[in-house]
């Protein structure tokens, strides 16, 4: 394949952008151009049609790509004010009821106008840089390959990075949802009837919103966790540690936890120092005995075992909970797997996915015992 053939194909492979964006002049265009686009909307339906942002998608589009990501993410603030304020009973209103009503869809909006900002703004700089190693090449049929090779990686990452985020869009709008709805629903009988509501209740509908927040902290942290050890810069830090006091921490900060409905039967033997990265032994026996509080809510204890000698270290994490199925236990560490009888609980489906990742990345192994309605066994081994 030579360079000219390469010439041709260029113009399917890229899409033709300004070069220079983000001036003044494009920031006042956006609000010009969303100004038109609101304009457009009410001579287009009445206010009450429900067509809010018929008008104002493609004007957030046609900012990304003649204006740049920031006027773009400009033209979407505005779109979401017009919405939210003209466009959502009681309309013409700066209300608080406005924005509970528009609250939903303007997420949708939020979330489709960043991630097509985003794609849009990567391909530009793509391409801007694609084009200045291309003019320094000496375009010889070699480069080309290369170049080739680098296109395919190009795709073949992108393919990857739009995988994942999309599972992580749809795992934040589906599992942030309920306990968002939760959150709002209990605010707005506080708030609205509070004094009239029994002590009781009062502190049912506290316990909902703590419940509902610790929901959405959990989700947080394991999208942050999973979103770093996807970037390129994550990397193991080992140090030798007193293996025996780090897990008798470890099972005392979860004790605070558990403590109501558990008791968790820890013994150590064996050597006392351990070199480890920290950080990942934290993640992985925290996420283990996570995992066996939830899913053995009729049970009243969980085994926690660890045995370091001979240049061998085990740890074993019993529940006597819901147990796996012979037909999920291959499955449960694919990222954002659930296995059957856990849907109704609370979960993402990346905490085991994590585990798994982060004992290969020690150089260590993990196993799995479980029966049905009898519990379950994760055995973690470094030698």
């Amino acid at each position: 394949m030579n360079i000219k053939i390469f010439k041709n194909l260029k113009p399917y492979l890229l899409i033709k952008f300004p070069k220079k964006r983000g001036s003044i002049q494009h920031y006042l265009l956006s609000v010009l151009l969303m100004g038109i686009a609101l304009l457009a909307r009410l001579y287009m339906a009445p206010i009450d049609a429900g067509l809010q942002y018929i008008t104002f998608f493609p004007t957030v589009t046609l900012s990304a790509v003649f204006f740049g990501f920031k006027p773009a993410i400009l033209t979407t603030f505005l779109g979401l004010v017009f919405a939210t304020f003209i466009m959502t009973p009681p309309y013409y209103s700066v209300s608080i009821e406005a924005m509970k009503t528009a609250l939903w869809s303007n997420i949708v909006f939020l979330t489709d106008c960043l991630i097509m900002s985003s794609s849009i703004e990567a391909m530009h700089r793509y391409r801007n840089q694609y084009e200045k190693e291309l003019d320094e090449s000496k375009k010889s049929e070699a480069q080309v390959k290369e170049l080739n090779k680098e296109l395919d990686k190009f795709l073949n990452k992108e393919k990857e990075i739009n995988r994942i985020k999309t599972s992580l869009i749809n795992l934040t709008t589906h599992d942030l949802r309920t306990p968002l709805s939760i959150i709002v629903s209990s605010a707005d009988i506080l708030l609205s009837f509070g004094y009239e509501l029994k002590e009781e209740s009062k502190i049912n509908h506290y316990h909902n919103i703590h419940n509902a927040s610790n929901r959405i902290k959990t989700i947080l942290e394991d999208i942050s966790v999973y979103s770093k050890f996807n970037s390129e810069t994550f990397t193991t830090q080992y140090q030798e540690i007193n293996l025996k006091n780090f897990c008798e921490n470890l099972k005392e900060e979860f004790e605070l936890v558990c403590s109501a409905t558990h008791k968790i039967n820890f013994s150590y033997k064996g050597d006392v120092m351990f070199k480890i990265d920290t950080a990942l032994l934290y993640h992985i026996l925290i996420n283990l005995l996570s995992n066996a509080y939830k899913y053995s809510a009729q049970a009243d204890r969980i085994i926690f075992n660890v045995t370091n000698k001979n240049g061998k270290t085990i740890f074993e994490i019993i529940d006597f909970g819901i147990g796996i199925s012979k037909d999920d236990i291959p499955k449960i560490f694919n990222e954002f797997y659930r296995a059957e009888n856990t849907k109704k609980i609370f979960g993402t489906g990346i905490g085991l996915h994590l585990v798994k990742y982060f004992i290969d990345k020690l150089g260590g192994k993990i196993a799995v015992e479980s029966k049905l309605n009898t519990g379950t066994k994760f055995t973690v081994i470094f030698e």
